[in-house]
């Protein structure tokens, strides 16, 4: 699991990036890693309370990712298995996950310097990799790549990799085992347990 938290917690100071480059000519899905930079920034420079980290996450953060997406893919086989109330529990419940893992790590921001580079598009013109290159302190460039869908008119976020492993294949191997040996509802137990802790 250090894995998906590594990258939760790249992916929110990523938004924080020095994107000069971006212009009006890049590709759609680099701009919006570029608007969401330039709002993020703007509210992190005068706010600090946890309750309005959390606003910050949910008003601007969270509308650019495909939640239900991601969690069929993090399910795998096992999401066409559940009822539609299941399906909505769990995508609820694994979006507050994120909420919380981004509370934490906006907390903790400290102008950490991003490169976002150019998009890069296959056959299927609708999904697009964004590569960002984070400079750490006393340690090499990280490379994170977001995994981008066309939704209507906006680019939405519905995977991402460090180091060349994706988040939700990570997400899948542990849901997978999780229910493999204990079931779904006990999954949803830990997760929701999880968010209430957080919460507190």
């Amino acid at each position: 699991m250090k894995i998906i938290q590594t990258a939760l917690l790249l992916f929110a100071f990523s938004l924080n990036a020095t994107a000069s480059d971006i212009t009006a000519n890049s590709h759609p899905a680099e701009r919006v890693v570029q608007e969401t930079t330039d709002k993020v920034l703007s509210v992190l420079d005068n706010q600090q309370d946890v309750n309005q980290v959390n606003q910050l996450i949910n008003d601007i953060i969270l509308p650019h990712f495909n939640f239900e997406q991601m969690s069929k893919w993090a399910l795998g086989k096992h999401w066409d298995r559940l009822d539609k109330n299941k399906q909505m529990l769990f995508v609820s419940n694994f979006r507050q996950l994120l909420v919380n893992t981004y509370a934490t790590a906006l907390s903790a921001f400290d102008n950490q310097s991003v490169d976002v580079l150019p998009a890069k598009t296959g056959k299927n013109k609708k999904v697009a990799m964004v590569p960002t290159l984070i400079s750490l302190s006393n340690a090499e460039p990280l490379k994170i790549s977001y995994m981008m869908m066309e939704s209507g008119t906006d680019w939405k976020v519905v995977d991402m990799s460090i180091g060349g492993v994706s988040l939700i294949r990570n997400y899948r191997a542990t849901y997978a085992s999780e229910i493999r040996n204990a079931g779904f509802d006990t999954l949803m137990e830990k997760i929701i347990k999880k968010n209430e802790f957080a919460g507190l």
